[in-house]
């Protein structure tokens, strides 16, 4: 199974370039509205420049992810591996180095990171 992680100190994101990519794909954006709630509740994107007073920084996406889907659900979403995968390091946004980690099909599996840099680790017990 293909899962995007980020394999740098700072955090996953995509580039704009690589969020353009998802909307080509067919991904619905939507934008806040005036009590700061997300207008449409089924979109996959938000624009953040909805937000009074927000801005981007140059490299950054004005795109985030809504809370649509769990973590592992998005990070293994066919559609953002393709993105990841043509355009390579372009998919990545500053302070972020996304890339595809191969984990076996009979693996439980989570993401973990230490200040934004991930790893896929295998679910066990701990106590």
């Amino acid at each position: 199974m293909k899962v995007a992680v980020n394999k740098c100190f700072g955090g996953f994101g995509l580039s704009h370039e690589a969020m353009l990519k998802l909307i080509q794909r067919g991904w619905r954006v939507t934008v806040y509205n005036h009590e700061m709630e997300i207008a449409d509740p089924d979109a996959d994107l938000v624009d953040i420049t909805s937000i009074p007073g927000e801005f981007c920084r140059q490299g950054d996406s004005p795109y985030n992810f809504t809370t649509k889907r769990d973590i592992n659900t998005l990070r293994t979403d066919p559609d953002i591996i393709a993105v990841i995968e043509e355009l390579c390091e372009k998919a990545s946004v500053n302070h972020s180095n996304v890339q595809i980690v191969e984990v076996p099909h009979d693996v439980v599996w989570i993401i973990q990171d230490y200040d934004g840099f991930e790893h896929i680790a295998e679910v066990h017990r701990t106590w």
